[in-house]
């Protein structure tokens, strides 16, 4: 086949499915990494090539095997959430909203179908929802939950209350779920009030035993409690607006086989313009220590995941100067 021809090919595969996911249009050379010096610790340099891309304005998006078939892109538009199987061209399956919220983020229970989406309604509460999929299709179970709804790296489902003023409260909930929706339990989570549950995880870090609660707080300031005790904070990034949170990505590596523990955060950096932040804390025997990197993309981060040693990033095209209709979502595969 000649370039002609197989650009023809793509051409015609793009225009028949806009949203599916394509592995083979891109194979970018050259690094798209740089390093940076943090201040923080020592740095971390990675390359990386862009391999697929999504014809969309993604508000958020993950890559997860979702229904323990296989790996799935997994993203969230204005007009519902959409999944494709990961590196082969199909058709997405999707569910589309309807109502007055917007879709704010989502998460995920992997390998069980199980989706949390938050949809927020300005200045009044959530219309939050939560769903199956069989690998075929979408099932809502229950919508219309006032509540900020996450699945954490466990699969344990999390209820935070909404607080109008702050929008995240000090009040949450482990959720028990089944096909019937859902049913609070009467174990709570005792957090501070400025915690915010989608940059947040339970693990052991430190490998003493004991489960760390790591969370972002309203403010930018990545801390860690144990026992309900805080032993160790630092600020990462200036937030404004209490819902910029969720504009941050997390990722975790907590692995039996390797010993290796560490919580990844993925964010645009305004200190940074026009790049990604790549943070990592890990606990290094004596101390947490985060270690740090910059991508040179310009674009603002969708998505963030860990897989098989290899680094995922989901970035869509700035709206700067660009109609809705011409934004892309492409996605990166970054190694250290």
């Amino acid at each position: 086949m000649n370039i002609s021809n197989h650009t023809a090919i793509v051409v015609l595969f793009l225009f028949l499915f806009p949203f599916f996911y394509i592995d083979y249009v891109f194979s970018e050379s050259g690094s798209n990494v740089k390093k940076i010096d943090s201040g923080i610790n020592k740095d971390i340099e990675f390359t990386g090539k862009q391999i697929g891309l999504l014809d969309s304005d993604v508000i958020s998006a993950s890559i997860v095997d979702l229904n323990n078939d296989g790996l799935y892109v997994i993203y969230l538009l204005s007009s519902g959430i959409y999944v494709a199987p990961f590196k082969k061209p199909a058709n997405p399956i999707y569910y589309k909203f309807s109502g007055f919220g917007i879709p704010v983020s989502f998460s995920v229970s992997p390998k069980s179908g199980w989706l949390a989406i938050n949809i927020l309604i300005p200045d009044v509460g959530l219309e939050s929802c939560l769903l199956r999929f069989d690998g075929n299709s979408f099932r809502l179970i229950q919508d219309n939950i006032n509540m900020w709804l996450n699945f954490l790296n466990n699969g344990t489902l999390i209820a935070q209350k909404f607080d109008v003023k702050n929008k995240f409260s000090n009040t949450s909930f482990i959720i028990n779920s089944d096909e019937t929706g859902i049913k609070f339990s009467d174990e709570k989570i005792s957090m501070p009030i400025d915690a915010v549950m989608n940059v947040f995880a339970f693990m052991d870090l430190n490998h003493n035993g004991l489960n760390e609660m790591i969370f972002m707080d309203t403010s930018g300031m990545l801390k860690i409690y144990e026992s309900n005790k805080l032993i160790w904070s630092k600020k990462i990034i200036t937030i404004d607006n209490p819902i910029s949170v969720l504009k941050i990505k997390t990722s975790i590596v907590d692995s039996l086989k390797s010993n290796e523990k560490s919580f990844w955060l993925a964010f645009n950096d305004n200190q940074t313009a026009n790049k990604i932040t790549l943070l990592k804390l890990f606990y290094d025997g004596n101390s947490y220590t985060i270690t740090s990197a910059y991508v040179n993309i310009n674009g603002r981060i969708a998505g963030f995941n860990l897989l098989d040693g290899k680094i995922f990033l989901i970035v869509t095209d700035m709206l700067e100067n660009l109609q809705p209709s011409v934004i892309k979502t492409k996605i990166y595969e970054i190694e250290e």
